[in-house]
């Protein structure tokens, strides 16, 4: 329940910055169709598509964020806890392992439901600038329609697994550190004040981006792609980098940064609110 609050109160504070910067990763660099800034992309969409036009396919997140975090934070309590009790390792160690367990897990709940926002944000109906589907209903029954299941929804799951593990092994860990820095030596990290989780949860969210980025653009272009463009995830990378050059990693990463700030702030401060509120904090 916690989990599925956090989620929810997270990407409600933070949606359009995900907008822009899949828009910004799915665009080939130097080609006609990209965006050369942040701003230029913000802009662009602003005047060519309108306001709304940031908020394509926030209902399949919308739906779909709360139950990836119900078990990505449901995940990782019971495979720390599961960890520490069968090997005794030290608690950072099993947050590490936790971590791994819970990007695994969530996995499965994410690469749908991060394949249909994909679509219906990067996408336009063909000939205009509209989003090409009415919904993400009409989206996924489309999409599951021409493409069939596992090609429709879950082709980007590798490259999902891949970046989940690594984020949460970074995600969780930073967390629980910068809490224990928050709190002081002596101090309890269970009472820390709202804004304080709002800090510890904003580092954990940028400090799980830096070293990963560069999966979530192949990600993006996996899952933005027709079935068959891309045999995988090492052979998207590949593409990549022969067609755009290095620097295709890191197109959107501003937009990321800026967004992954107040999103896992509020996830975390959403989490560890509720489950006081549920005298389990």
């Amino acid at each position: 329940m916690a989990g599925n609050v956090g989620g929810i109160f997270g990407l409600s504070m933070a949606y359009p910055l995900d907008t822009v910067k899949v828009r910004l990763q799915t665009r080939v660099v130097g080609s006609s169709g990209a965006y050369t800034s942040m701003r230029h992309c913000a802009v662009s969409m602003f005047k060519k598509e309108g306001f709304w036009s940031f908020y394509r396919g926030l209902l399949s997140p919308a739906l779909g964020y709360g139950a990836i975090n119900a078990v990505a934070f449901g995940s990782f309590n019971s495979g720390k806890k599961c960890f520490t009790q069968t090997t005794g390792i030290s608690d950072i160690r099993a947050s590490l392992a936790g971590g791994a367990f819970a990007g695994l897990t969530s996995s499965f709940v994410r690469a749908p439901i991060e394949q249909i926002k994909t679509v219906m944000q990067a996408r336009n109906a063909p000939g205009s600038n509209a989003a090409p589907y009415r919904n993400s209903v009409q989206c996924l029954t489309e999409v599951v329609k021409a493409e069939g299941v596992y090609q429709g929804l879950f082709r980007g799951l590798m490259p999902t697994i891949v970046r989940e593990i690594s984020q949460y092994m970074i995600y969780y860990p930073a967390y629980e550190i910068a809490k224990t820095t928050a709190a002081g030596e002596g101090g309890d990290v269970n009472s820390l004040p709202a804004h304080k989780l709002v800090m510890c949860g904003a580092f954990a969210g940028v400090a799980q981006w830096v070293p990963t980025y560069w999966q979530d653009v192949v990600k993006s272009r996996i899952h933005n792609a027709e079935p068959g463009t891309y045999r995988g995830f090492l052979d998207c990378s590949k593409h990549l980098y022969r067609t755009e050059g290095f620097r295709v990693f890191w197109v959107g990463f501003n937009a990321a940064m800026i967004r992954a700030a107040p999103m896992h702030g509020f996830i975390f401060l959403g989490y560890d609110m509720t489950m006081r509120f549920l005298g389990d904090g």
